[in-house]
This record gives C-alpha cells, sequence and structure tokens, in this order.
C-alpha cells in the first residue's frame, strides 16, 4: 500500500495527464460502440457457414484505412444472411475499427463482387459492396481458410 502511495504523491503531472487522456479516448470509444449497437467483444456468430478468427485485412477506402489495416485479429463469418468483419478486443477500442474502416456488417445482397487476387505476400480476397448510403467500398481479406470462405460467399 505503501507503493502506491508513494506513486501518487510522487506522479509527473503531464504523464498523469496523458495517462487520464488515453482512459477518456477509451471510455469514449466504448460508450460510441455501445450507442451505435456495436459488441466491444465481438464473437463469431452461432449461424455462421463460414468463420475465421485471426484474419488479417485492410479498408481500400483512402490513403489512411489502406496504410493501416489488421493483422490477425479480425473475426470473419459468412452467415445465411450476411458477411461480418470485425476486430477483436481490444482493438475495437479508441476508435480504430472507425478510423481504419475495419467492422462491418454487411448484407449478402449488398456485396457486388468477391475476387482473388495474387500479391506479392500470398492471395488476398477482395470484397466489394454498396453501403446503405450507395457508395461502393471495397476491402481486403487474408484469409487462412480462403477456400472455405469463397464457398461460403458462393452459396
Amino acid at each position: 500500500m505503501e507503493f502506491v502511495q508513494d506513486f501518487v504523491e510522487n506522479i509527473n503531472p503531464e504523464v498523469a495527464a496523458i495517462v487520464a487522456w488515453i482512459f477518456a479516448i477509451i471510455l469514449a470509444s466504448a460508450i460510441y460502440r455501445r450507442a451505435m449497437g456495436k459488441s466491444i467483444r465481438p464473437t463469431v456468430p452461432s449461424n455462421n457457414r463460414f468463420a475465421e478468427t485471426s484474419a488479417s485485412g485492410r479498408s481500400l477506402r483512402n490513403l489512411i484505412t489502406r496504410l493501416g489495416g489488421a493483422r490477425n485479429c479480425l473475426i470473419v463469418a459468412v452467415t445465411p444472411t450476411s458477411l461480418e468483419v470485425h476486430p477483436q478486443f481490444p482493438f475495437t477500442l479508441m476508435f480504430l475499427p472507425e478510423i481504419y474502416g475495419l467492422d462491418w456488417d454487411i448484407p449478402l445482397s449488398k456485396i457486388r463482387a468477391v475476387r482473388t487476387e495474387k500479391g506479392l505476400f500470398g492471395d488476398r480476397e477482395l470484397v466489394e459492396f454498396v453501403t446503405d448510403d450507395g457508395r461502393t467500398e471495397q476491402f481486403e481479406l487474408r484469409l487462412r481458410k480462403a477456400p472455405e470462405f469463397r464457398t461460403a460467399m458462393a452459396k
């Protein structure tokens, strides 16, 4: 207990402000996700035809989303009605999914194309879809079980 008291008495105000700011951002992002009906700890849907819990990917919306992607921390699931792509906890915090365009629940009827492209570091699945406001978006996924994903999307 004496250690905690010494720490509190000797804490640098600048460090305390930075830590408080980080916690405020984490709290704000958690509140935002809840308000938008999104989970802080996404899980694999029980009615999935395909699921992978350590996928990689990135949105192709703009330069920032192309540079910042997710490596081995996306949950990708195909259900009878939708394609779901969500980051795993703790990557759901600090507005990372919103900044990098990595949180999608897309009705299968809105998906225009899914195609495989060869790349320098392996194959990737490119998904093109129409958003609710009529824009066309694309993102790429790097999946360990890509053939199973393609089969599930073809059904």
